[in-house]
């Protein structure tokens, strides 16, 4: 991969969507921030701490998802790790394109991994098995990790563990704002997948984007369609089940 593909283009937005990751914790917030710009470019802004984050997919060739998170602390480089709940895709963070490029690179060639990067130095632990593992002796990877972990922390970060933080960042299970693979994902603006189960099957009703984030009541119109259809699973169940 080559820095560009990190890059974000500046389209005049007044502001833009921040993850705030918190110590300890798998969930985050949103917050807006408006962008540093260099270039054309929307860039890191290491004074207010808020720093790039991307989303490599590691399995099909797909566009680099991009955005921004606050709290990881670094005033330079890059960690990366495939190590990334729960799609295990390649996910890092840095103050620039170059350092970005640079971590997941490592990731890439190892097959695997957690990768840090700083100036001249680079360190990677290669997990190749999965991208979460390795088959190496399990004293001399707690090694490892103990020294990479140290170098992430000298980057600025005060974290209690940095690759542990930016593991659960693509969940998107756990709210409120994640980064997948396909883009930012808001866990307040989705309801969940209505289903139905019916003699050992299961068919999906309906999914919708919830239009605003106040109350709880299912609209109306939302509440027809489901049970519309409801009635159409149960007939095409019972065509089925006849046909057997």
């Amino acid at each position: 991969m080559s820095p560009a593909d990190f890059a974000i283009p500046f389209t005049g937005q007044k502001t833009i969507p921040v993850i705030e990751a918190l110590e300890g914790q798998l969930i985050t917030n949103r917050l807006e921030y408006p962008p540093k710009t260099a270039g054309g470019q929307i860039v890191s802004d290491t004074e207010r701490d808020i720093l790039k984050i991307v989303v490599v997919n590691r399995y099909h060739k797909a566009p680099v998802a991009k955005a921004f998170i606050k709290n990881i602390g670094f005033k330079e480089g890059a960690i990366a790790s495939s190590v990334a709940h729960d799609s295990h895709n390649i996910v890092a963070v840095g103050v620039d394109d170059e350092s970005l490029c640079r971590a997941v690179n490592l990731v890439i060639e190892q097959k695997g991994g957690i990768s840090c990067v700083s100036g001249d130095g680079e360190i990677v632990l290669g997990l190749p098995v999965a991208g979460l593992m390795s088959d190496e002796d399990g004293y001399r990877v707690a090694h490892a990790y103990t020294t990479i972990d140290a170098m992430a922390k000298s980057l600025g970060s005060s974290l209690a563990a940095p690759f542990m933080t930016l593991s659960f960042m693509a969940l998107l299970v756990i709210p409120h704002l994640k980064l997948s693979d396909k883009g930012l994902f808001d866990g307040d603006t989705f309801r969940a997948v209505y289903t139905v189960r019916l003699k050992g099957a299961i068919y999906v009703l309906h999914a919708f984007q919830k239009k605003s984030k106040k109350g709880i009541a299912t609209p109306k119109t939302e509440i027809d369609k489901i049970k519309s259809r409801l009635r159409d699973a149960q007939l095409l169940h019972a065509e089925r089940t006849d046909a057997k």
